[in-house]
């Protein structure tokens, strides 16, 4: 049936995928606004994370150079404990959003097999958010914890090229004390230049997300 030219719709299958890390990948799809400025496209995520039975979290960061990539950024959280999937402003604090900005067209949490799985469609372009790119550079943030939504056990920055994966930059493993050598397909002379800055940044995120993410919003 035809569907009215503002509603789109996810693909069956999502057909692009990019490993975070050893547990975590997101399988994605970008679908294309319509006419005019296309602020209907939609971003078609689903989130897996095996060996995982606690909250997962994705959020989309404005990035700016010298920032707290957590500042101002746009996070979508699934608790499978609440059986909740819902949009959080990151601040200083984690707050969900009001109801009239819970905009997601898909929102579901489930477990199987031991993974913790989150899908969800969000709109491309909203009013007060950080646009997500069809083309050039995304800085994706990715979060995981226990059953309450709270303290996380890991937090990973990672870029994402408009329908291409790019490679993890700089990453913070809490259940596995840190990698630290993740550089993606960056330059080896560019990674030399900023990587002790990078891991600096990453560790300070590391501290400003398990604060954030502490507080347990009712």
């Amino acid at each position: 049936g035809g569907e009215g030219g503002d509603d789109q719709s996810c693909p069956p299958e999502l057909g692009d995928s990019v490993e975070i890390d050893s547990k975590a990948t997101l399988h994605y799809a970008v679908v294309p606004g319509g006419e005019g400025d296309g602020d209907d496209g939609l971003l078609c995520g689903r989130l897996e994370v095996a060996d995982h039975d606690g909250w997962v979290g994705f959020a989309v960061s404005p990035g700016a150079p010298g920032s707290n990539f957590m500042s101002g950024s746009d996070a979508i959280i699934g608790v499978p404990a609440d059986d909740t999937v819902l949009k959080y402003d990151l601040t200083d604090t984690a707050t969900v959003m009001p109801t009239d900005r819970q905009t997601l067209k898909t929102g579901r949490v489930s477990q199987a097999d031991g993974k913790t799985i989150v899908e969800f469609a969000k709109l491309l372009a909203e009013p007060d958010e950080v646009p997500i790119r069809p083309s050039g550079t995304n800085i994706f943030l990715h979060a995981r914890g226990g059953a309450a939504l709270g303290f996380h056990t890991f937090f990973m920055k990672f870029n994402w090229e408009g329908a291409d994966a790019a490679g993890m930059d700089d990453h913070e493993d809490h259940d596995h004390g840190g990698h630290g050598d993740e550089d993606g397909d960056e330059d080896p002379g560019d990674v030399a230049a900023k990587s002790a800055g990078e891991k600096r940044v990453a560790g300070a995120l590391v501290v400003g997300i398990a604060a954030l993410l502490n507080v347990v919003v009712a």
